[in-house]
C-alpha cells in the first residue's frame, strides 16, 4: 500500500468517524458536517459509482460503496434530513443566509503581488 492509498484510507476513515460521533444538539458541528463532510463523501460516492460501471464485477468498490452510503445515510439521519445521492448537501438556511450576507459585502481591492529579485 502507497502512501496515497494509506492517506485516502485515513480520511475516509476520518469522514466516517465524523459522520458517527458528531453532536447535532451542538450548531457548529452540525455545520461542518453538512457544509464539509457530507458533500466529500458524495463526491467520493460518485467517483466510485463511475468506476464500478468501468469494473460492474469489482466487490471492493461495492463495499467502499455500501461503507460510504451507509455512514451518509447515519449522517443524515441524525442532522434530520434526507440523503439523496443525486444531490450535494442541502443547503440550510445558515447556509443560504451567509451566502446573502456575503453577496452584500463590497468587492475587494485586488491585491498586487510584488516579486524581489533573487
Amino acid at each position: 500500500m502507497n502512501n496515497t492509498t494509506l492517506l485516502k484510507k485515513y480520511e475516509l476513515t476520518a469522514l466516517f468517524k465524523a459522520c458517527a460521533i458528531f453532536d447535532p444538539s451542538k450548531r457548529d458541528q452540525r455545520m461542518v458536517i453538512r457544509v464539509t463532510v457530507v458533500p466529500m463523501l458524495t463526491r467520493k460516492l460518485d467517483d466510485l459509482r463511475v468506476a464500478l460501471r468501468a469494473n460492474g464485477h469489482s466487490e471492493s468498490i461495492q463495499e467502499m460503496i455500501d461503507e460510504i452510503t451507509h455512514a451518509l445515510n447515519h449522517a443524515c439521519a441524525r442532522l434530520d434530513c434526507t440523503f439523496d445521492p443525486r444531490i450535494d448537501a442541502a443547503i440550510s438556511a445558515d447556509e443560504a443566509r451567509m451566502e446573502k450576507i456575503l453577496a452584500s459585502l463590497p468587492p475587494r481591492d485586488k491585491i498586487e503581488v510584488r516579486r524581489t529579485a533573487k
